[in-house]
């Protein structure tokens, strides 16, 4: 966002706002320092929402991806799919037993 600063002299300051400053937006509205910072914190509570929410989009994603594996992996393996143990554990189970 565009913004100008202007100082409690009224005078425009390049630098950072500070409390009792002012900032006029490309809107023309004017915005005090406690407004603006306010407006910024809002749109930084969005940014993470966001970021939240496409995380666990991506994570849900995975998920399915890792379970449609599994399936199909288990298709191939019908003694298996049934008890769900991997082929290692059946094979020391039966070594054992021998």
């Amino acid at each position: 966002m565009l913004w100008i600063n202007i100082g409690p002299d009224g005078e425009e300051h390049p630098s950072p706002m500070e409390s009792g400053d002012r900032c006029l937006t490309r809107d023309g509205d004017e915005r005090t320092y406690e407004e603006q910072w306010a407006f910024q914190r809002e749109a930084g509570e969005d940014v993470v929402t966001g970021t939240w929410v496409l995380g666990v989009g991506a994570l849900g994603l995975a998920g399915l991806s890792v379970e449609r594996r599994l399936q199909k992996a288990w298709a191939r393996r019908p003694y298996e799919a049934r008890t769900r143990h991997s082929w290692s554990v059946r094979t020391r189970r039966l070594r054992g037993r021998v």
